[in-house]
């Protein structure tokens, strides 16, 4: 490592001594078998998705043998369903993408780690849990890191999957509501149609302004409604 800096008098030209260097990053992968090393490949820059791509057709696909396993370490370029399709499809390779079992949160607390747990519990990839909630696996992968919350209609297929609801049980009639709501995946405006109420009603109920008095009943049976 070359100092960035150092000290001579004022006035006068710092001058310091440094190995000879190109300056760039230098990026080195390749196979490592028990008896040699296969498929190098070098590049002056970092790794991603679309190098490592590459580096799979034009480099590591080509020496794969039968009964091959590929192992990687949780490198984010590594993990992309196009790499595992092109390594399996490669002499029925097969492909791994952890070293450890991937850890996950025993008590989960949110709505992405309950995800998360029991997609891990179950062995599924996230596109494999996205194509049973009708997703794709993006947007499955964002609900999962907690970067967005579902659309309402995909809270009964997530509350499925899970086996369970993972929001705090409701103690209030406005929570109640709320809640019923999302076990039947209906917006506002649908569960207002349902009642029989206007959609301003029916929000100023969920955040407690008002209180149904004269809609009880028809409340009443919105919460008595089956899950489908």
């Amino acid at each position: 490592m070359a100092r960035p800096r150092g000290r001579c008098r004022r006035g006068e030209r710092l001058v310091g001594k440094v190995p000879h260097g190109h300056w760039k990053i230098t990026t080195f992968v390749a196979a490592l078998r028990h008896d040699a090393i296969t498929a190098p490949f070098v590049i002056d820059q970092p790794m991603n998705s679309t190098i490592f791509k590459a580096y799979l057709e034009q480099c590591l696909v080509p020496t794969l043998m039968p009964g091959d396993i590929v192992v990687m370490d949780n490198l984010s370029s590594h993990k992309s369903d196009e790499a595992r399709d092109m390594i399996e499809a490669a002499a029925h390779a097969y492909f791994s993408c952890r070293l450890r079992p991937e850890p996950y949160p025993e008590n989960p607390t949110t709505l992405g780690e309950h995800l998360h747990k029991r997609r891990l519990q179950a062995g599924l990839l996230q596109k494999e849990v996205a194509a049973q909630m009708g997703v794709d696996k993006e947007t499955f992968a964002t609900w999962e890191k907690g970067q967005c919350t579902p659309t309402i209609w995909y809270y009964p297929a997530i509350f499925s999957f899970l086996g369970y609801d993972p929001f705090p049980a409701p103690t209030t009639l406005p929570e109640r509501i709320a809640s019923q709501r999302r076990r039947l995946g209906l917006s506002l405006r649908e569960a207002a149609r349902t009642i029989g109420v206007d959609q301003g009603t029916l929000i100023r109920w969920e955040s407690g302004e008002w209180k149904p008095r004269l809609s009880q009943v028809a409340v009443e049976t919105f919460l008595a409604l089956p899950c489908e």
